[in-house]
C-alpha cells in the first residue's frame, strides 16, 4: 500500500466517522493495519485505523451505545467492505479485523436471535461433552447460556462458565467450538470474533489448496 493509497483509506475512514458521530468524529486517526484478503463473497483488501473516542452520554435506544461504553479506544474498518466500526475490546487489529468479518457474516446471512428458553437440550448436552472432554480435570461451575442463535436448522450458542473459578465464554452449537476470556464484554462479542476467525482460517485452508491443485 503506497502513501496515496493510505490517504484515499482514511479519507474515508473519516467520512464514514462523520456520518455516524457528526460532532464526536476525532481528530486524529491512527493506521493499525491492512489485511488483502476476501474471507467473504464481496469482501476484498481493507484498511484498519484505531482512534480514542469519549465515552457518550447516549440513551439506552441508541444502536451505536454499544460502541461507547468500554474503552476510549476504538478502530475502524474500511476499503472493499461496508465500514465499520467497534470498540478495542483489549483485542489486536487482527482481532478486530475477525470481529469486522463475523459481524459482516452475522448480517448477511441473517442470524435470527431466539429467547434462551429455546435452547435445544441436545446442544447443552454437547456443551458439557466439550468441556469433559477438554477439559477433564478442572473445576466446572456456573454454566448458563447467554446468547442463543439460529439459522434455519442450524444453532448457535454462547455459554458462560466458571473453569477453574475463572469466567469465560465457550461458543459452541453446530459450529467449531472456541473458549474465550472476555466475559467482561457482551456474548456476541465473542461470537462475532469466533465466526470471524473461522470464516478468516477457512479462506486461507481453500485458498492453499487452490494454489496446490494449479501445481
Amino acid at each position: 500500500m503506497d502513501a496515496g493509497d493510505l490517504q484515499q483509506l482514511e479519507r474515508q475512514a473519516r467520512e464514514y466517522l462523520l456520518g455516524q458521530l457528526q460532532s464526536r468524529t476525532p481528530d486524529v486517526l491512527e493506521f493499525a493495519e491492512r489485511f488483502a484478503e476476501s474471507p467473504l463473497e464481496g469482501e476484498g483488501p481493507v484498511a484498519v485505523f484505531q482512534f480514542s473516542l469519549p465515552v457518550a452520554t447516549a440513551p439506552a435506544s441508541d444502536a451505536n451505545q454499544e460502541c461507547n461504553r468500554y474503552d476510549p479506544l476504538h478502530y475502524v474498518v474500511v476499503g472493499e467492505t461496508q465500514p465499520n466500526y467497534h470498540p478495542a475490546y483489549g483485542l489486536s487489529a487482527s482481532d478486530i479485523y475477525s470481529l469486522h468479518i463475523g459481524t459482516r457474516f452475522m448480517m448477511e446471512v441473517g442470524l435470527e436471535k431466539r429467547p434462551l428458553e429455546q435452547e435445544p437440550a441436545e446442544a447443552r448436552e454437547a456443551f458439557r461433552q466439550l468441556l469433559q472432554d477438554t477439559n477433564p480435570q478442572a473445576r466446572i461451575a456456573d454454566e448458563s447460556v447467554v446468547v442463543l442463535f439460529r439459522c434455519q436448522d442450524q444453532w448457535l450458542a454462547v455459554y458462560r462458565v466458571s473453569l477453574n473459578e475463572r469466567p469465560i465464554y465457550v461458543v459452541a452449537g453446530d459450529l467449531t467450538p472456541g473458549f474465550y476470556e472476555m466475559t467482561q464484554y457482551p456474548p456476541q462479542v465473542a461470537l462475532r470474533l469466533h465466526l470471524g476467525q473461522l470464516i478468516r482460517m477457512e479462506a486461507r485452508e481453500q485458498e492453499r489448496a487452490e494454489r496446490v491443485s494449479r501445481r
